[in-house]
């Protein structure tokens, strides 16, 4: 994920850890699977700037 993450949640589920993070512009839901090993994400949210000009 790297070196700016924040991890703000973090459950264990079996062989599973499950949870939040935060890194810049986006908070992403987080699988680690133990046995295999394996990361799994999904960002929920995204924090984008406008391009559009304001009409007045």
């Amino acid at each position: 994920m790297g070196p700016k993450v924040k991890i703000l949640t973090a459950e264990v589920h079996g062989d599973e850890v499950r949870g939040l993070a935060f890194c810049p512009g986006k908070v992403i839901r987080y699988v680690f699977a133990a046995q295999t090993q394996r990361l799994r994400t999904k960002a929920l949210l995204s924090l984008t700037c406008s391009t559009r000009k304001p009409a007045a």
